[in-house]
């Protein structure tokens, strides 16, 4: 919290020289509102990943569709009595609901139900504790990673997540700059609905990330799965965008289909190829090959303002849509293509025969037989 402020507060001193056209945020009232919002969002990014390691993904699914959604209705809002400062302003409101719905979650139920889990377990003796759902057995197997190797993890990965960063909320700017302000409200306004689809992927990953963590033995089904059942959900929504996307601007505005339509229709798009990516990143995250998650993010950062400047004079705005769904195409064929490096191979498992050969009465055969299976508790014991 105090770095964002510190980033923060030199951005908006700065902004006359980084980003003219950013000029409205060079006052005290809002500059003030978004120096606040910076940090609110340091501690919304903060909570889901105390969501993800208590084993409730699905809540921060229902954060992030709640954020999304508030900013939609707070735009539409704040075009009536702010349209200077609409977007901005409808950030921080959609932030301050979802800090509040998480928080009462977080710590009126969330971490004392954890805590009340971990005190059960450690009261049990060693070989009554089995893997029960929604246990935190895993806690007590896993080896603990020592300081070194969790600060190098860390900050490595957060090389990553800026890059993932300025993808995601540079272009913004950049088209503000280059376009015009109109310009870039259109693409806000797309990038808004569009993350709806991209926080699905998202959130799928943290799944992965939780239930493979403990046992990277369930990395490979549990990517599998996600991509099938997940593949099928965004599909779905990306073509109901696709066909909605000029009933879904109109609400913004009478001009915003014509001006957004395609670019919309194009970042829908993008965010199909995107679970591929967001899979194999956390697919990384459980093997902790950071140096992956690095690369896999600067290439998606780089690619993207590369290929705008390559589609933006044919395009024009639409050239951001087409940077993504390019890009996305791209990063997610490489990652097909090299698939072993985050998708381990499911091994096969042989099955003996239960009985002796066809025809075969002969009493020295050895009857082959299966080997019951392992109660769980004893190989978690084994693994304590």
């Amino acid at each position: 919290m105090l770095l964002a402020l510190l980033v923060s507060t030199g951005f908006v001193l700065l902004i006359p020289w980084l980003s003219p056209g950013l000029g409205f945020l060079h006052t005290p009232g809002m500059g003030t509102a978004f120096v606040v919002s910076v940090v609110a969002y340091s501690i919304f990014v903060l909570q889901d990943g105390v969501l993800t390691g208590l084993r409730r993904t699905n809540w921060v699914l229902g954060e992030q569709m709640l954020f999304s959604v508030s900013k939609l209705v707070a735009v539409a809002l704040f075009a009536l009595c702010a349209r200077g400062s609409g977007i901005l302003l409808s950030w921080g409101l959609a932030l301050l609901l979802a800090l509040a719905y998480v928080n009462i979650h977080l710590f009126g139920f969330a971490i004392p139900a954890r805590e009340r889990e971990v005190s059960r377990m450690e009261r049990r003796p060693s070989w009554a504790r089995d893997a029960r759902p929604g246990d935190v057995t895993g806690l007590h197997l896993i080896p603990m990673e020592s300081t070194h190797g969790m600060v190098r993890f860390t900050a490595t990965t957060y090389v990553g997540d800026l890059f993932w960063l300025a993808a995601a909320t540079l272009p913004q700017v950049l088209i503000l700059d280059t376009l015009g302000a109109r310009d870039s409200a259109y693409f806000s306004i797309s990038w808004v609905i569009t993350t709806m689809l991209y926080v699905i992927s998202s959130n799928m990953g943290s799944s992965i990330v939780v239930e493979s963590a403990g046992d990277p033995r369930r990395l490979a089904q549990a990517a599998r799965t996600v991509l099938r059942s997940t593949g099928t959900l965004l599909l779905g929504g990306a073509a109901a965008l696709v066909a909605a996307a000029p009933l879904v601007l109109r609400l913004f505005g009478a001009d915003y289909p014509a001006h957004a339509g395609t670019l919309l229709r194009l970042l829908a798009l993008s965010s199909v190829p995107n679970l591929i990516t967001a899979t194999a990143l956390a697919a990384f995250r459980v093997r902790r090959r950071a140096g992956m998650v690095v690369l896999v993010y600067g290439s998606l950062c780089v690619l993207v303002f590369g290929l705008f400047q390559l589609f933006e004079p044919v395009l024009g705005l639409a050239g951001m849509g087409a940077a993504w769904l390019v890009t996305q195409l791209l990063v997610a064929g490489g990652l097909l293509l090299f698939r072993d490096s985050w998708l381990p191979r499911t091994p096969r498992v042989r099955r003996p025969r239960s009985g002796p050969p066809s025809g075969g009465s002969d009493p020295d055969t050895i009857r082959l037989m299966t080997i019951p299976q392992q109660r769980p508790w004893a190989r978690a014991e084994e693994e304590h």
